[in-house]
């Protein structure tokens, strides 16, 4: 159970979402990341295309190559494995890049592209398009792929899911949380001007985005903690017990935790609310983050009972 390079791979994407949210407008993080990449690559190909004759052939060769890959990736998926009908949807993409990646390059002729602003507007409209094309490809074939399987494929894709749960939970922690409490701390410093200090303000702030994010740590821990489980269930280790105990614990500790400092936290902006600027007035409830935590701790303990039940009848044999 080598997870190294795994959490290599978790640690490198933190701090790259951390880094974006740090280099980008905090009033535009979402506008930003949905033009990401397509935007830089956009700018990338215009500056090529009007350095030389050269470099806009090969603007147009990179914009060809760029565009085509979801219409590779179908004919290979064709050639390798089983093509589901959903698979359509990468040659619906390739035209769809083809439109983006031109209009990222050519950002003229809308009746947004008369600001700044209204460019990025532009350009992150024109790349949700295509990140609403390739989440509902992945979505759809994600389906495909688990009612088609076998036991030993489903155990795979299982895996394969649990890396993808972590992976979206880091980004949404040190991407989305993060990337909205500079955006929360950019509208107070701008909004409040007479001079007042800001700084528990700031630190409510701060407190609000930790409490958020930290269901989805913990699910981090929580779906790394599956993987182990399921790899030892898969491979009839006789430590599968072990693994399923500590999974268990971790999601009932996790539950309890995080629904303790939600309690400490409005609590306490309760009783500063007169000295703070800005205030969360609604209650969240994470159900994601407490489904999730709720299936791995059901099969965790079916797979406990299980394995107990087992070696009873084993000992009985």
């Amino acid at each position: 159970m080598n997870r190294k390079p795994f959490y290599t791979f978790l640690v490198v994407l933190a701090v790259l979402c951390g880094v974006f949210c740090l280099t980008v407008d905090a009033g535009d993080i979402l506008i930003s990341a949905l033009s990401f990449p397509f935007a830089q690559i956009g700018a990338g190909l215009r500056v090529l295309s009007l350095s030389s004759m050269t470099g806009n052939i090969a603007a147009w060769a990179l914009y060809l190559t760029f565009s085509l890959i979801p219409l590779v990736g179908f004919f290979y998926i064709r050639r390798r494995y089983h093509a589901e009908k959903c698979d359509l949807l990468l040659p619906l993409l390739t035209m769809v890049l083809l439109m983006v990646l031109y209009k990222m390059v050519n950002p003229f002729g809308s009746l947004y592209a008369d600001s700044e602003t209204g460019t990025a507007m532009y350009k992150a409209q024109y790349g949700a398009v295509v990140y609403v094309i390739l989440l509902g490809w992945l979505i759809l074939r994600a389906v495909a792929n688990f009612s088609s399987a076998d036991e030993q494929g489903l155990y795979t894709r299982m895996g394969y899911l649990l890396k993808l749960l972590a992976t979206l939970f880091v980004v949404s922690v040190f991407g989305g949380f993060f990337g909205n409490l500079l955006g929360t701390i950019e509208t107070i410093r701008t909004t409040n001007t007479d001079g007042g200090s800001l700084t528990l303000t700031y630190l409510f702030v701060t407190l609000q985005c930790l409490v958020d994010a930290l269901p989805l740590l913990l699910d981090t821990v929580a779906a790394v903690m599956a993987l182990d489980l399921l790899e030892a269930f898969t491979g009839e280790n006789e430590h599968t017990a072990v693994y399923a105990d500590r999974l268990a614990k971790w999601c009932g500790t996790t539950l309890t935790v995080t629904t303790i400092a939600g309690i400490v936290f409005h609590v306490l902006q309760m009783l500063f609310l007169n000295k703070i600027r800005s205030s969360n007035v609604s209650v969240t409830l994470p159900v994601g983050s407490i489904t999730f935590l709720l299936v791995c701790l059901i099969a965790a303990r079916i797979i406990a009972e299980n394995k107990t039940l087992k070696d009873d009848n084993d000992l009985f044999i």
